[in-house]
């Protein structure tokens, strides 16, 4: 396992974090906010597609907060951009302060050599409460492996969420929630017509009874 702050530091694209960081911050103060030793937190980007909602979602520091619902199917990407050698992999994570809430990572949990690009985690609400993610905080984690030998087959990237992967979720997911209500709905009206018909059935047989 890669522990080395300034091998570890190598493996992002430090030019395009700085662009996106503007003149706040700098990579070095964003990356010593997020390095763990032998891990290292990646934050949310600004782009992030629900299956609850029509369109996907841009964060932004005026706009950074985003809900994703029980049952909700998500796609997030993350805020940093990587560049790995050809020596070195990576395995990826939903940090536990939000595993602990239900979010679950239903996508790889690794990153192969040559990749470029950020990276994109499909992810679902499993728990039975909203959990509430904001724009640049570390939602992930990754930790980099080095390999023995080179790999020398290049890996496209991603550089924002491309519509295909949208295609593939959207919809309304089917939850555990939502056929508790289908349940509950359809006893009430089984009681409501049951009690309905009862009655009409006792009505009838008092009026054969009479007329008998």
């Amino acid at each position: 396992m890669k522990t080395n702050k300034d091998d570890i530091k190598s493996y992002f694209d430090q030019e395009y974090i700085e662009n996106k960081l503007g003149y706040k911050s700098s990579f070095e103060e964003h990356f010593d906010r997020n390095f763990q030793e032998w891990s290292y937190d990646l934050s949310l980007g600004d782009e992030i597609y629900i299956t609850s909602e029509e369109q996907p979602r841009i964060l932004s520091e005026t706009d950074p907060y985003v809900t994703i619902k029980p049952g909700d199917f998500a796609l997030l990407i993350t805020y940093e951009r990587l560049k790995l050698t050809k020596n070195v992999m990576a395995f990826i994570s939903v940090r536990f302060k939000y595993k602990k809430q239900g979010l679950i990572n239903i996508s790889g949990f690794h990153v192969d050599p040559n990749y470029e690009g950020r990276i994109i985690f499909s992810v679902y609400n499993a728990g039975p409460h909203d959990i509430l993610l904001k724009y640049k905080d570390p939602v992930f984690m990754i930790f980099f492996e080095e390999l023995e030998g080179n790999v020398y087959k290049e890996k496209k990237g991603y550089n924002c969420i491309p519509s295909e992967m949208i295609s593939e979720i959207k919809g309304q997911s089917i939850t555990l929630a939502k056929n508790h209500q289908k349940i509950e709905k359809l006893e009430y009206a089984m009681k409501l017509y049951g009690g309905i018909g009862v009655a009409i059935m006792a009505a009838l047989i008092g009026i054969l009874l009479k007329s008998g």
